[in-house]
């Protein structure tokens, strides 16, 4: 990582001296989002079937079974990894948690835990995973990596969720009479709050935001609860939603919540921003699991005495098909996602005639063997989406560790590699474009993007075009100039597959102890999910992650550089590198993955 920075650096370090001059590059071509429809997945999903003693295995491709899967005695509840490897069952009356490997679909360790466990949860991390048991009235913590249990916590029986940073977790108690969540510190195991439910409500389930600032409980009398996370109070709650609310799950923004009304054979769809119920969607009979695929587009509502799973398009809150079981009373669903990872990355700036003024990206590419990517170099296709330009672009590939040139083009159509271009649907507009598909062994790259003749704004892409793989794109490191307004500033785009930490890193006034000249003052990071803004930083000191990042050492040489460490969920991402005080020059713009 600190050695791509310190090649862009110093490779070609003269100031830039040109200026963008365009509008700015909205985020759907920035990332070139339609190149995405081909690099699409599914997420396996899992559902318990406490009455045939197995999990059944549905491919949203077909909506259809494709396995069942053995495991212990009433399987209650179920939960997978972020990285979608493991899928943990909790079996209530085998007192047990069955393990199943999702690459082979087998069982591959069986773990003792306490009595009638009811509720299983994962940490964000995938090294602990919490099992509640209802008689014996604990928590057993497992290691994922021996599967074991290596701690009890007592006192607590129901429903956990853990919070995004894995610090916390949050526990539906309903002991003595009195209904309250117990926040637990994963460290010690600790009781940090105990926060009071109003009413005494009977809390059913529980779910946290990916924000980890808001829980949110459904409660038997059929109300919602709502918890801040910061003072550790319930902050609102709803009005009655439906009759006997069981499973609750949100989307990825957090914006929708939705709820099992099992005796009223639905599910409610509830705004999180007023509380209201915007509607209720009719499913099978006895609702009790729910779970949304990893982009929140489906809806999946496991009908425990129908033996169906209920499938909804989270669009228009539509039952789209009805898939058999193939197992009797299920209960817990969960759906398997992608591993979290970058899925494509990409640049846009001014592109000069010589070489100092050129756009060159650094790539890292982390694992074992080779990724097979699509790589593309945009000039003159741009001003087919208003961005005017002259730009004839070329690519060239450069092997850091060999210093080797590996590939390069200058028309896409005449790379071998064409045909797969349009197969992919990645042609660019401009015959003046460049773009190829390559495998590349892992380690460090850089890509270069210059004219063939004339100059002009220029966006470099990176795809991974096999993301079920070991290997990854780890991040791009890119130097450019920046301006004083909105369409001279650097932009840098990301699509993130699952929910990824990453580093974000811009430098300007750290470049001049590099010897780079007319390095920006006061760089200032903007993060964008759409319209917007998730995240803002001008002095890596002042955020909120400035210990973490000097213990990672990936503190900015100064402090007047930007920098975090985020967690994003799934989505497309712009970066945006201006200068807090107005000012103009050479950045250098980072986002690394931080798995």
């Amino acid at each position: 990582m600190r050695y791509i920075t310190r090649w862009l650096t110093l490779a070609n370090s003269n100031t830039f001296t040109n200026k963008l001059g365009v509008k700015f590059l909205k985020l759907a071509f920035l990332l070139g989002v339609g190149c995405f429809g081909m690099l699409a997945q599914a997420n396996m999903v899992y559902v318990a079937n406490c009455g045939s003693n197995n999990v059944s295995v549905i491919d949203p491709n077909t909506n259809s079974v494709s396995t069942t899967v053995s495991v212990g005695i009433c399987p209650r509840d179920i939960a997978v990894n972020l990285a979608g490897t493991r899928v943990y069952v909790a079996n209530y009356n085998s007192n047990n948690v069955s393990v199943i490997d999702t690459g082979s679909n087998s069982v591959v360790a069986t773990i003792t835990v306490g009595s009638y466990p009811v509720g299983v949860t994962v940490n964000p991390s995938g090294t602990r995973v919490y099992v509640a048991n209802s008689k014996s009235n604990n928590i057993s913590v497992i290691d994922t990596a021996t599967n074991s249990v290596v701690a009890t916590v007592t006192g607590y029986y129901d429903k956990v969720v853990v919070n995004p940073d894995g610090t916390r977790f949050y526990v539906a108690d309903r002991a003595d009479g009195i209904d309250n969540v117990s926040v637990i510190d994963t460290s010690t195991y600790n009781l940090v709050a105990t926060i009071p439910l109003i009413g005494n409500p009977i809390p059913f389930s529980m779910i946290i935001n990916s924000a980890g600032t808001r829980v949110y409980v459904s409660n038997r009398i059929g109300n919602i609860s709502e918890i801040d996370t910061n003072t550790n109070r319930v902050v609102a709650t709803s009005k009655i939603m439906g009759e006997e609310p069981r499973s609750i799950a949100i989307n990825s923004s957090g914006t929708r919540i939705y709820v099992t009304n099992q005796s009223d054979n639905n599910i409610s769809v509830i705004d999180t921003t007023n509380f209201s119920a915007n509607s209720t969607v009719a499913v099978g009979k006895f609702p009790w699991g729910i779970a949304l695929n990893s982009a929140a587009t489906i809806i999946y509502v496991v009908n425990g005495y129908d033996n169906t799973v209920s499938v909804i398009d989270a669009s228009n809150n539509k039952v789209m098909t009805t898939i058999a079981t193939k197992g009797q009373e299920p209960v817990g669903i969960a759906v398997a996602g992608l591993p979290a990872r970058l899925k494509g990355i990409s640049t846009r700036g001014y592109v000069g005639n010589t070489a100092e003024n050129n756009m060159f990206a650094g790539l890292i590419i982390s694992g074992s063997g080779s990724e097979k990517l699509l790589i593309r170099g945009l000039g003159q296709g741009l001003n087919s989406v208003g961005v005017a330009t002259s730009l004839d672009a070329r690519l060239e590939i450069k092997n850091l560790n060999s210093n080797t040139i590996v590939d390069s083009n200058n028309d896409w159509q005449t790379h071998s590699s064409a045909s797969q271009l349009s197969q992919y649907a990645a042609t660019p507009v401009s015959t003046r474009d460049a773009a190829l598909v390559t495998s590349l062994n892992t380690g460090m790259y850089s890509i270069q993007v210059s004219p063939v003749s004339s100059p002009g704004v220029g966006l470099v892409e990176i795809f991974d075009k096999d993301l079920s793989s070991k290997n990854r794109l780890a991040g791009i490191s890119t130097r450019g100039y920046v301006g004083n307004t909105p369409v001279e500033f650097m932009y840098a785009g990301i699509s993130v597959q699952g929910n990824l930490k990453v580093l974000i890193r811009a430098l300007g006034d750290g470049l001049r102890s590099r010897g780079v000249a007319g390095a920006l003052d006061d760089a200032k990071i903007t993060v964008r999910k759409g319209s917007s803004v998730i995240a803002t930083n001008d002095s890596w000191s002042q955020d909120k992650s400035a210990m973490e990042l000097q213990q990672k050492q990936q503190s900015p040489p100064s402090t007047s550089d930007a920098a975090m460490f985020i967690m994003l969920s799934e989505g497309d991402y712009t970066i945006e590198v201006s200068s807090a005080r107005g000012g103009k020059g050479v950045a250098l713009v980072e986002v690394y993955d931080m798995p």
